[in-house]
């Protein structure tokens, strides 16, 4: 499943910008923010959640 989400997205960029250092360096920021998004809606949460239940380290 990792390998397909990893494929379609790539597909979908490759579409979108332009073979250029200049779009190249856009998309890489746009999925370092996807990244970040991501930890802050899902990941984080979620962490915070097992702190509850387990305890902090």
């Amino acid at each position: 499943m990792d390998g397909h989400l990893n494929y379609i997205v790539t597909r979908i960029i490759k579409e979108v910008y332009p073979l250029r250092y200049y779009h190249i360096n856009r998309a890489m920021g746009v999925l370092e923010c996807i990244k970040q998004e991501f930890y802050r809606r899902v990941a984080a949460p979620y962490e915070d959640t097992k702190i509850e239940q387990n305890g902090d380290v």
